[in-house]
This record gives C-alpha cells, structure tokens and sequence, in this order.
C-alpha cells in the first residue's frame, strides 16, 4: 500500500462540511476549469498518439508477415 501524502487534520478537513463547501467553490472556478481543461487536452493528445501507433499500414504488415514466412520456411534440395 502506498503512503498517503495527506495528513489526518487534512483528512478529516476534506470530509468536513467546511472542506466539501471549499471543494465545491475551487472546482467552480476559473482556475479549476482552466485545469480540467489542459488536462483534457494533453489526454486527448495522448490517445491520438496513441491511436496513429496502433494504426500501422496493412500493406506493410502482410509484407512483413510474407517476409518472415519465406525466411522461416524449410529449403526444400531440388
């Protein structure tokens, strides 16, 4: 398990109602939807990134496929 980096007063300040009004007011701010906002971009960018390397040209990969399978095939003597 891996340590918390909140200590308990922060804990229990989180779980407060005191701590949920504070919540609710951050994530309602410019800051906080500024935030959300780069951090959907940089997420969206990943998967694209993502997305273009799982995408390899067919073409190329039968050619590879072909390739291996002429070089793992058994040489028959003629």
């Amino acid at each position: 398990m891996t340590p918390s980096k909140w200590t308990e007063s922060q804990k229990r300040y989180a779980l407060s109602p005191k701590g949920l009004i504070a919540r609710k007011k951050y994530q309602s701010s410019e800051k906080a939807k500024e935030c959300r906002r780069r951090y959907q971009l940089k997420r969206k960018a990943r998967l694209a990134e993502a997305k273009q390397i799982v995408e390899a040209p067919q073409v190329q990969v039968t050619q590879e496929v072909d390739k291996i399978e002429k070089e793992s095939a058994p040489k028959t003597k003629q």
